[in-house]
């Protein structure tokens, strides 16, 4: 598996395609060691391994187990509108719950953009202030984050995310990766490592862009613990499965990602054939509708109204959404199934 994670070619559409009924192994095996927390004392690290503290991982079931940290590799896996708006827009009718909640629904750029003075980055709607694109996925007592923005730990303090159990990627552009390093606290707190779920051209740059974590530390520092987990099918996380949904965001594959009757496509600017059949019967559908005008690398209102029809989700979701679209004026163009999503949406799905 080290084409996985170093060297890695962009695998094509029709690569990216071979994710979609593929399963994964199980088998995992370690790659390299990581340095220990902050603080900790005793004889410096050997070559493969630290005396730290390691979550056991196996098909998403992670509990800590003393052990030596080490990075492991797997190939598996009379309130205001505004104010009504900050609670579940959807209420579950009982039994297993998904709760969605959307961490940040801006561009790479965020809203308000700097250095901006148009109508959208003056607003004082607090639904026009978006954040890097990113949700958190809640259930059965776990966290899953999809994407670590640079944004991360403001969106993870305004949330009160109290545990991380996982991290899930995209795909590796820097509004949806830079954030890794916000991770720590949990890892301190928890006293273990954090898997991550990505495709293998995906984590060759984390490797490469995140190349400090996997690489001995000076003693007293602190870096993220992680584990690192290929995708190259659907996946079973805490007894949640997960169907990645690949798709092209201009040249380049990305994944999207399906659980139960919910999906969120970010960041694409066509969706192959393959993957629109795996989008079929949702509930809610969160996705990428950057602004009015066309964009090379992203699909733009015109273009996500246009699969919304085609796919017919109950409810439908824009979001990565720039400056040219204001919250309000942009949902009075829109049918009632199509809203803008924004930061501190949440969303309830029946498993």
């Amino acid at each position: 598996m080290k084409d996985a994670v170093e060297g890695v070619p962009a695998p094509s559409a029709k690569l990216a395609g071979s994710l979609l009924f593929a399963q994964l192994p199980t088998s995992p095996r370690v790659s390299r060691s990581d340095s220990r927390p902050e603080g900790q004392t005793g004889p410096p690290p050997t070559a493969r391994a630290t005396p730290a503290l390691f979550c056991n991982s196996q098909n998403g079931s992670v509990a800590y187990s003393g052990q030596r940290a080490s990075v492991i590799e797997f190939s598996s896996p009379g309130k205001s509108a505004a104010a009504r708006d900050q609670t579940s827009a959807v209420h579950s009718s009982g039994g297993d719950v998904l709760r969605v909640s959307v961490l940040g629904s801006g561009t790479s750029m965020g809203v308000p953009t700097p250095g901006c003075h148009c109508a959208v980055c003056k607003s004082s709607d607090p639904r026009d202030n978006r954040t890097r694109p990113s949700i958190l996925l809640s259930y059965s007592g776990h966290n899953v984050l999809v994407d670590t923005t640079p944004d991360f730990r403001f969106q993870a303090l305004r949330a009160n995310l109290e545990h991380l159990d996982a991290v899930l990627f995209t795909h590796s552009h820097a509004d949806h990766i830079m954030g890794l390093d916000d991770i720590r606290p949990y890892n301190l707190k928890q006293r273990c490592a954090i898997p991550i779920f990505a495709s293998g051209d995906t984590l060759a740059v984390l490797r490469r862009t995140f190349a400090y974590v996997f690489e001995e530390a000076p003693p007293g520092s602190t870096v993220p613990l992680v584990e690192l987990r290929e995708i190259t099918g659907p996946f079973d996380i805490f007894g949640l499965r997960i169907q990645p949904v690949p798709a092209l965001h201009g040249p380049s594959p990305v994944l999207g990602f399906r659980a139960g009757a919910f999906a969120y496509l970010t960041d694409f600017s066509s969706v192959p054939p393959e993957s629109k059949l795996l989008l079929a019967g949702l509930d809610h559908f969160v996705l990428d509708a950057l602004r009015y005008t066309p964009h090379p690398m992203h699909s733009n209102v015109e273009q996500s109204m246009a699969l919304v029809d085609e796919l017919r989700p109950r409810q439908a979701w824009f979001t990565h959404i720039c400056h040219d679209l204001g919250h309000q004026a942009a949902n009075d163009r829109l049918p009632e199934n199509v809203r803008l999503a924004y930061d501190g949406l949440t969303l309830e799905v029946d498993l």
